[in-house]
C-alpha cells in the first residue's frame, strides 16, 4: 500500500476538477499472480499488459456500479517491460484501465518536464476514458506526447443535460396552445 494514495487522488481530482467532480474509491487488492501478454499489432505495437480473460474475471467485478475501474500495479508485478505501462482494454460498459508504476517513480517529458508516471499515466488513461463517455474525437496522444496532457481538457465537452429547461418550454407551449385554442373559440363565438 502507499502511503502517497491520499496525495496522489487529490492530484487527479484537482487536475480533473475544471471538467469533473472526479469520486475516487480506493480498493487494496492482492493478487499472487497477474498474468501478462503481447497484445494483438494491431494495437500499439510494444504492448504488453494484463490479460484481458484474468481482468474481467478478477479486477471488473470490484469496478461494478463505476463508470471507470483503473488498476494499478506496481512495476515488479508489470511482468514485461515495455515503455507502455498503461492500457484501455474495454469492449463497451465498464472502462477498463490499468497501469503500471512505482509510489515514487517519475518520467521525463520531451520537453523536459518531470512528473510522477502514476499521474503521468493515471491521467492518460482516464482521459481516453472520459473521451469515449462524451463522445469527442480523443486528443489525449496529441497532447500526451507533448508533455501537455492537460490541455487535452479542453478538448473534453460533455452533452449539456438540458432535460428541465425543455420541460419548462414544453409548459410553455402547452399553455400557448391552450390560449390560442381559447381565442379561437372566442373568435368563433363572437364572428360566428
Amino acid at each position: 500500500m502507499w502511503a502517497s494514495w491520499p496525495e496522489k487522488i487529490a492530484n487527479l481530482k484537482q487536475f480533473f476538477s475544471s471538467k469533473i467532480d472526479l469520486k475516487v474509491d480506493l480498493v487494496h487488492t492482492s493478487f499472487p499472480y497477474i498474468p501478462f501478454v503481447r497484445y494483438s499489432a494491431d494495437n500499439l505495437s510494444n504492448g504488453d499488459g494484463i490479460e484481458k480473460g484474468w481482468f474481467k474475471a478478477n479486477v471488473n467485478p470490484l469496478g461494478q456500479g463505476y463508470d471507470i475501474v483503473l488498476f494499478v500495479c506496481n512495476t515488479n508485478q508489470w511482468l514485461l517491460t515495455n515503455t507502455a505501462r498503461g492500457w484501455r482494454i474495454d469492449d463497451g460498459g465498464l472502462i477498463e484501465t490499468m497501469l503500471g508504476a512505482d509510489e515514487n517513480e517519475t518520467m521525463a517529458w520531451q520537453n523536459g518536464r518531470i512528473m510522477s508516471t502514476f499521474h503521468a499515466e493515471a491521467t492518460h488513461e482516464i482521459l481516453h476514458a472520459l473521451f469515449t463517455i462524451c463522445g469527442r474525437p480523443d486528443s489525449t496522444h496529441y497532447w500526451y506526447d507533448r508533455g501537455l496532457v492537460e490541455n487535452a481538457l479542453n478538448d473534453i465537452i460533455f452533452p449539456v443535460d438540458n432535460s428541465k429547461e425543455l420541460d419548462e418550454l414544453r409548459l410553455k407551449v402547452a399553455e400557448a396552445t391552450t390560449l390560442v385554442a381559447r381565442l379561437v373559440a372566442m373568435f368563433k363565438r363572437l364572428f360566428g
